[in-house]
C-alpha cells in the first residue's frame, strides 16, 4: 500500500469538516460585525446607514436557519427602524414575522415575544386599526405577565399604549383606567421604565384636566414633571412642555403669578443651550450638549411624531358678505435629518377639499437656508390674500395652526405645519442651530 497516497487523502478528509466550521465562524462574525454597526446608527439617528447594515445582518441571518435567535433578533430590529421611520408599509410584515419566529421558537422566550407583540399593535394603532391593535395588545398582556418574563416594565407599556389607543377613539374613562394600570406597574418596576412612568402621569392629567378634576391633574402634572426631571434631565424638552401644560391648568385656575413663573421656567430650558434631547431609548449615552448630531436627532424625532394636521379656514369677504370654507390636511413622513451631509429629506403631503396639492419627495439642504421662521396660519391667509389684491378677504382657521417656514433660494420654501405655537418655535430655533453648525448664514 502506498502509504503517502493515504495519509494525503485522509488530509484531505479531516481537512474539510474545519473548512465548513471556518466559514461558519466567519459568517456569525460578519453578522455580529454588522448587526453592532447598525444599532450604533440606529442609536445615533443615521437611519439610512442602520437600514443598509441591517438589511446586510439580514442576508447573513437568513443562512442561520429560521430557529436561530440572530434572525429573529435582526428581523425584529429592521421591523423597529422602519416603525420609527413612519414606514409602516415596510414595518408590518417584518415585525408579523417577528411574531410568527418568537411564537415558533423557546418557551423561555416569552419576554421578547411579547416585545414583537406590542410593536406590531403599534403600527396598527399608528395607522388607526384600533380593533386590530386592540385585540393584540389583548394578547400581548398575558405572555408579558407569563412567569419566564421577568421585565415588567413591558407589561406597563401595554397598558400604557392601550390607554393611548382608547384616548384615539375618546373613550376617557377607558383610558385612564389603562394608564392608572401602567402608572402603577412602572412605579414597581426596576429598569428603565422612568419616561413610562412620566408618560402615563402625563396623560392622567390630560384626562382629568379635560374632566375639569383640576385637583387630581395638578397632582399629575406635578408628577410628570419630577418623573421626566430624573429619568430625562431637568433641561430636556420633554420637562418644558410638561410644564407649559402645568401652567395652562394653572391659568384656568386663575392662579396667574404661579403660573408665570412656570412658563418662565418651561422657556429658560426652551431657549437654553442644553435644549436638546437625549438619544432614542436603545442608547445609554448621552448626547453632547448642543451638537449637531443631538440637534439634527431632536428635530427629526419631533417633525416625525406630529403626523397628520387637519384643519378648517372658514373666509368672510367684508365687502361681498360672501363665506367659504376650505378643509386642509399637512403631513410630513419619514422624515430624515441626517447630520453627515447637513440635509433634511421628508414625503410631504397636502391636501385641500380632499384633492392633492403636493404628495412627494423634498427635501433641503442646511447650508442654503436663508430664513426659518414661525407664523400663524391665519397670518398667512391673510397676507397671501391682501398681496393678491383681496384685502377684504378676514380668515380664521380652527384649530388654531402655526406654520413654521423654512425660506431658501429663489422664493423656495418649505412648510411644517403645527398645533403647538412653542413647539414650533422650539423645532425653529434647533433648526437655526443646526444651519450654523452646518456653516450656514441667516439673518440676526
Amino acid at each position: 500500500m502506498n502509504l503517502s497516497k493515504v495519509s494525503w487523502c485522509l488530509a484531505i478528509v479531516t481537512a474539510l469538516p474545519f473548512v465548513g466550521l471556518h466559514s461558519a465562524f466567519a459568517q456569525t462574525a460578519t453578522w455580529e460585525t454588522q448587526h453592532a454597526a447598525a444599532k450604533q446608527a440606529f442609536n445615533e439617528h443615521r437611519y439610512a446607514d442602520a437600514e443598509k447594515d441591517y438589511l446586510a445582518a439580514l442576508t447573513e441571518a437568513e443562512n442561520f436557519g429560521e430557529k436561530d435567535a440572530r434572525l429573529v433578533t435582526t428581523v425584529f430590529d429592521l421591523g423597529v427602524l422602519y416603525y420609527t421611520q413612519r414606514r409602516y408599509d415596510e414595518a408590518e410584515p417584518l415585525l408579523q414575522r417577528a411574531v410568527e419566529l418568537r411564537e415558533a421558537g423557546p418557551t423561555a422566550d416569552s419576554s421578547n415575544l411579547a416585545k414583537a407583540m406590542l410593536q406590531l399593535a403599534e403600527v396598527y394603532r399608528s395607522t388607526r386599526r384600533f380593533a386590530k391593535a386592540e385585540s393584540l395588545y389583548r394578547q400581548t398582556l398575558p405572555i408579558s405577565k407569563g412567569p419566564s418574563n421577568s421585565d415588567s416594565a413591558t407589561t406597563g407599556y401595554v397598558y400604557h399604549d392601550l390607554g393611548l389607543l382608547y384616548l384615539a377613539e375618546n373613550h376617557w374613562s377607558n383610558a385612564e383606567a389603562q394608564f392608572l394600570l401602567a402608572a402603577s406597574i412602572f412605579e414597581s418596576s426596576s429598569g428603565k421604565s422612568g419616561m413610562g412612568l412620566g408618560f402615563s402621569y402625563l396623560n392622567l392629567a390630560h384626562i382629568y384636566e379635560q374632566q375639569a378634576k383640576f385637583v387630581e391633574a395638578e397632582t399629575r402634572y406635578k408628577q410628570a414633571i419630577a418623573t421626566f426631571e430624573e429619568a430625562a434631565g431637568s433641561s430636556s424638552p420633554v420637562v418644558a412642555s410638561t410644564l407649559e401644560g402645568y401652567a395652562r391648568l394653572l391659568k384656568k385656575l386663575n392662579r396667574k403669578n404661579e403660573a408665570f413663573v412656570v412658563e418662565e421656567k418651561a422657556k429658560a430650558i426652551s431657549d437654553g443651550p442644553t435644549a436638546t434631547p437625549p438619544p432614542v431609548q436603545q442608547s445609554d449615552q448621552p448626547a453632547a450638549k448642543g451638537s449637531l448630531e443631538a440637534t439634527m436627532a431632536f428635530i427629526q424625532d419631533t417633525l416625525n411624531s406630529i403626523g397628520a394636521t387637519t384643519y378648517v379656514a372658514r373666509a368672510h369677504d367684508s365687502v361681498t358678505g360672501h363665506d367659504w370654507t376650505n378643509h386642509f390636511k399637512d403631513e410630513v413622513s419619514r422624515l430624515v435629518a441626517n447630520p453627515a451631509v447637513c440635509r433634511v429629506y421628508y414625503h410631504w403631503f397636502a391636501s385641500v377639499e380632499g384633492n392633492v396639492t403636493m404628495d412627494k419627495d423634498v427635501g433641503f439642504r442646511l447650508s442654503e437656508v436663508q430664513k426659518i421662521s414661525v407664523k400663524s396660519r391665519v397670518d398667512i391667509f391673510n397676507s397671501d390674500n391682501a398681496a393678491m389684491g383681496h384685502a377684504s378677504w378676514e380668515a380664521n382657521v380652527e384649530p388654531p395652526v402655526y406654520v413654521l417656514l423654512v425660506e431658501r433660494p429663489a422664493h423656495v420654501e418649505n412648510h411644517f405645519v403645527f398645533l403647538d405655537q412653542d413647539l414650533a418655535r422650539r423645532v425653529a430655533k434647533s433648526l437655526e442651530h443646526a444651519v450654523e453648525l452646518c456653516g450656514g448664514k441667516l439673518p440676526n
